[in-house]
């Protein structure tokens, strides 16, 4: 019977431990362009969710109509501005969140309208109004595009 002595064998060898790294970094470059895609694609969704709770806002502030504005006047106006989107009762005076009553921070970047600021005026029957907040005029359609990274959804509001 041949013994075999145990004295060189405990644990790993240096190229042993040298091939489980590279091996280890080739999986970690292999998966991380398929983790910022899914990141995208959450945050993407997650802000798109975002307007649609603003929407839902904008609606319930304007049918309140707690200033008792007329038909033909902004009972609500929704303003997207600084990856912000914002309600504000009545009109503000320019397109910011200051003095909101609901706002919400965008973790993509969001247009509507195709522009970086924007606003959707709304009376107080719910209905969009064309109106006009510091040197922009609101749009009556909801047309938005939401794109962080490679990834980017469009569709309409209202």
């Amino acid at each position: 019977m041949v013994k075999r002595s145990l004295r060189g064998a405990h644990g790993a060898s240096l190229v042993e431990l040298m091939v489980t790294v590279a091996v280890m970094g080739m999986l970690v470059m292999a998966v991380l362009p398929l983790t910022t895609r899914w990141a995208d694609q959450q945050m993407v969704t997650q802000s798109q969710q975002m307007l649609v709770t603003a929407l839902a806002q904008l609606r319930a502030t304007a049918l309140r109509n707690t200033d008792g504005k007329s038909l033909s006047d902004p009972a609500a106006v929704l303003v997207v501005s600084d990856a912000k989107v914002c309600v504000h009762r009545g009109t503000p005076l320019a397109l910011n969140c200051q003095g909101a009553v609901w706002s919400a921070d965008m973790r993509s970047s969001v247009q509507l309208h195709a522009q970086a600021q924007q606003c959707l005026a709304m009376n107080s029957m719910g209905q969009a109004l064309r109106r006009t907040v510091g040197a922009t005029e609101c749009n009556v359609t909801g047309a938005y595009a939401v794109s962080r990274g490679g990834e980017s959804r469009s569709a309409e509001l209202l």
